[in-house]
């Protein structure tokens, strides 16, 4: 085992979580970050266990600078426990102390227009458009800026802005388009950045192109 890897673990068991709090508690310093990258490793495949791991760091090694990715980690969590008005508060707060702590900048701004969107929370539309476009710099990495432009449309059209949603779908597309890896590697469709190119939203984002005006 590399030094690494535990706290790294894709699968739990009482044998693995034991030598996970051992070697925690043998450890100096980071160990609310070791717990966020556990907790991370397991967000899909270990929720529950996920979930409890960052209840013990905020109450053994609480570490306001993780709070931006804690909450973000619950919301997504919620979400496929079908507990879309937690999962929405989490994710607001996952907001809060991304504005509060701008040093670690996750994909909460991201998500959270996903989440609105998906739960077709009209009422908060403006705020998280707003919020995003904001908060979101440039980068050279496709997937971020896919999402950015992506989410971008979608709201767009559900503001009756068609001509920027178009806008925003075609340039979204074309960032979809510029890593070949992006639908292949391998990493990438383990963690759920895409699955197919029809995925949602791309398959909306095609049709927002071809709308008339």
């Amino acid at each position: 085992m590399s030094k690494e890897d535990w706290y790294r673990n894709e699968t739990w068991d009482i044998n693995i979580e034991n030598s996970f709090f051992e070697k925690l508690k043998k450890s100096r310093t980071q160990k609310s970050q070791y717990l966020k990258i556990q907790a991370f490793y397991l967000l899909n495949i270990e929720p529950d266990v996920s979930l409890r791991l960052i209840s013990y760091a905020r109450e053994n090694c609480p570490d306001e600078f993780w709070e931006q990715e804690f909450y973000l980690f619950e919301s997504k969590i919620l979400y496929k426990k079908k507990l879309l008005d937690d999962a929405l508060e989490k994710a607001y707060k996952s907001l809060e102390w991304r504005i509060k702590k701008p040093g670690t900048q996750t994909e909460i701004i991201y998500w959270l227009c996903e989440l609105v969107l998906r739960m077709k929370k009209k009422s908060d539309y403006v705020k998280c458009l707003e919020s995003m476009i904001n908060l979101h710099r440039e980068t050279p990495f496709p997937i971020i800026e896919y999402k950015y432009h992506a989410f971008a449309s979608l709201i767009l059209l559900e503001m009756q802005e068609l001509e920027k949603a178009k806008i925003e779908a075609k340039l979204a597309i074309e960032w979809a388009s510029k890593d070949k890896n992006l639908l292949q590697n391998e990493r990438k469709r383990k963690y759920g950045v895409f699955q197919q190119k029809p995925d949602w939203p791309y398959d909306e984002l095609e049709k927002i192109i071809k709308k008339d005006g």
